[in-house]
């Protein structure tokens, strides 16, 4: 049975779609997923870009590759994602430039998914993030590749911050709810319920 853009559609329209069965329909998705990814809905575009890292050929690694240039933030954090499903080669070859995206979102995705056996250029790249430590983010340096040890905090936010950055105390409260200690309201009510 041929693969049809409906069959593609389907899955991908989904709020999560289901993308072992996408995967599943293989090499036949790819040109449907292709028209997706250049299309100017920007979600259903990175969806599209996630998919293709499923389907195991060449033109599944061409098309994250055009997706890592793409001028939309959310398809090249889509291509950075994906990456992590390449193999080490395919996956420095787009991950190069994304390391050095000027969006500090697709950077920091970007260095989550080197290969602990990237390429020497890109670990070089990836080195060359001092720009990014001197903000507060977290690069990854030689000998960190690939081992996990990122930062979980965001660029400005310190360590063991309990609040996002310039997020106020008391903010995120139901109206009439007062700051507490973690503990619930002992009526087991809600602020203001009688």
């Amino acid at each position: 049975m041929a693969v049809t853009m409906e069959d593609v559609r389907r899955i991908l329209d989904a709020e999560e779609p289901d993308y072992e069965a996408l995967a599943l329909l293989g090499a036949d998705s790819l040109p449907h997923l292709q028209k997706l990814a250049a299309g100017p809905d920007p979600m259903l575009a990175s969806k599209a870009v996630y998919a293709a890292s499923l389907v195991d050929t060449d033109a599944g690694r061409d098309l994250i590759a055009a997706a890592a240039t793409s001028d939309q933030v959310l398809v090249r954090l889509a291509a950075a994602g994906a990456a992590a499903n390449l193999s080490a080669a395919a996956a420095s070859a787009v991950l190069l430039d994304l390391v050095r995206d000027p969006d500090d979102g697709v950077r920091k995705r970007a260095r989550n998914a080197v290969p602990d056996d990237a390429s020497d250029e890109l670990r070089a790249a990836v080195g060359e993030n001092g720009e990014d430590r001197a903000r507060g983010e977290s690069g990854v340096g030689a000998g960190a590749i690939g081992t996990g040890q990122l930062s979980a905090t965001m660029p400005g936010e310190e360590a063991d911050a309990s609040r996002m950055p310039g997020e106020v105390e008391g903010a995120g409260l139901m109206p009439g709810e007062q700051p507490s200690s973690g503990t619930a309201p002992s009526s087991g009510r809600m602020p203001g319920e009688r």
